[in-house]
């Protein structure tokens, strides 16, 4: 995660590529979770809508022929841009607009005229990650604080 905010705070393309790789890696544990007599139903919690682990490595595993760009066509068409579409439309209560981008004739444009800064949950994810460690999912550091995948 500090190399992903590390990039998007100084503007490079850099976090793209390690958050796609957090997003492997939770498939990756996904898969391992799943195996009979673990917790299956858990990692279904939100579904398709929340894109559950289930769901994410499902999608993972339907995608493995696919070539590189038409998966990330996918995954900014289905996962991102109508996810965000979705949400805020449930979320719209009739007076604050939640939406950010809007699909028009010329493709995608932006409603908003400043980027929200990206922020992460650490509740979550520090539990996420810390439990991950603690299954030997993840290494951790305790010299730096710091969480690395598996070598």
């Amino acid at each position: 995660m500090d190399k992903i905010l590390q990039g998007f705070d100084a503007n490079e393309d850099s976090h793209v590529l390690y958050s796609l790789r957090v997003l492997f890696l939770c498939a990756e544990a996904a898969q391992h979770l799943a195996d009979p007599g673990t917790i299956p139903r858990d990692l279904a919690m939100g579904g398709p809508e929340r894109i559950s682990l289930h769901y994410w490595f499902d999608t993972i595993d339907r995608c493995g022929d696919l070539k590189r760009e038409e998966f990330l066509l996918l995954l900014l068409e289905q996962h991102i841009v109508s996810q965000h579409l979705s949400v805020a439309a449930r979320r719209y209560d009739g007076g604050t607009q939640r939406l950010r981008i809007s699909i028009e004739e010329e493709g995608i444009t932006s409603l908003v005229n400043e980027v929200l800064p990206l922020r992460v949950t650490p509740d979550r994810l520090s539990t996420a990650l810390s439990l991950m460690s603690e299954c030997e999912m993840v290494d951790f550091s305790s010299a730096s604080g710091t969480y690395s995948a598996k070598v």
